[in-house]
């Protein structure tokens, strides 16, 4: 279970895999960024990288970093991640310059308002650009997206944009109802709001910039009828 210390702090959740061409520049951020007074613990989540993404943080003192032994997928490694987190919010922050952590006031103020327990960084807005160096791929990733979002809606009942946005931030004891989890892989996405749906609890979604991703990108075709099953799974199959 994740641990019940809780503080005026903000626990940032990094899994990381094969990402030495971004991460330390991502960790820079992230210590930059303005978290509206929150103590900032940062804990990186090694999933098995070949590359040696971690050694490129060997000189960054004010880190927390757990190593799985082997690639277990992104569900796996949040997991990892809040069992040792010690905040009274948790986010999830990815490691490949998709995300820009400048957003943090934005994600984090409705919390500290208390107007809501969860808030979704979502990429689809009206200020919403398909990449211009890939079109075609942007596009594509675009629709995707929204294709899940809409099955996941007409699932759940709810009315969100974006359930497959990397930034999630939420409190304390909204993790808690939602943990253990289940999907050790993409599969996480869906289940964290799949479990927030059936919790009854409020969802804010806020809108972010995001920096598509075309080389290097980990979630394939597959994914996606991944996720439609695990949405079933966790509607009907609980």
């Amino acid at each position: 279970a994740i641990k019940t210390i809780i503080m005026h702090k903000l626990s940032i959740i990094v899994p990381v895999h094969n990402e030495v061409a971004t991460l330390s520049v991502v960790i820079d951020k992230i210590r930059l960024a303005d978290s509206l007074g929150l103590l900032k613990e940062i804990i990186v989540v090694d999933d098995g990288s070949t590359d040696g993404s971690i050694a490129s943080l060997r000189s960054i003192a004010d880190l927390r970093i757990i190593k799985l032994p082997h690639n277990q997928g992104k569900g796996a490694a949040v997991a990892a991640g809040l069992n040792d987190a010690s905040g009274d919010i948790i986010m999830i922050q990815d490691a490949d310059l998709e995300y820009d952590p400048t957003h943090y006031p934005r994600l984090l103020q409705p919390l500290l308002d208390k107007k809501t327990t969860a808030v979704y960084g979502t990429r689809f807005h009206h200020d919403f650009k398909f990449s211009r160096a890939h079109p075609l791929q942007s596009f594509t990733f675009w629709l995707g997206n929204k294709l899940l979002t809409i099955i996941f809606n007409l699932i759940f009942g709810t009315a969100l944009k974006d359930i497959e946005t990397g930034y999630k931030v939420m409190t304390r004891s909204t993790w808690l109802k939602i943990t253990p989890l289940r999907f050790n892989d993409f599969r996480l996405e869906p289940e964290l709001t799949a479990k927030i749906a059936r919790n009854n609890l409020d969802i804010t979604e806020i809108p972010i910039s995001y920096n598509f991703r075309r080389v290097g990108k980990k979630i394939k075709y597959r994914d996606g009828w991944l996720a439609i099953s695990a949405m079933i799974k966790l509607k009907w199959f609980k």
